[in-house]
């Protein structure tokens, strides 16, 4: 059974995007900080570019 759904606006839609973006931003970098707080030894791409 499906309900009508009141199709949100282009602002609410850009405002989830941007929240969405913001989440996925929050995330990747937690999870770099918590990888390389876990993996001290394994390069990260920051590490990488200044090695060069």
């Amino acid at each position: 059974m499906q309900q009508k759904k009141s199709k949100p606006t282009l602002e609410q839609e850009s405002m989830n995007h941007e929240i969405i973006e913001a989440a996925q931003t929050t995330v990747i970098r937690n999870f770099q900080n918590t990888f390389s707080q876990a993996y001290p030894s394994h390069p990260s791409k920051h590490n990488l570019h200044q090695a060069k």
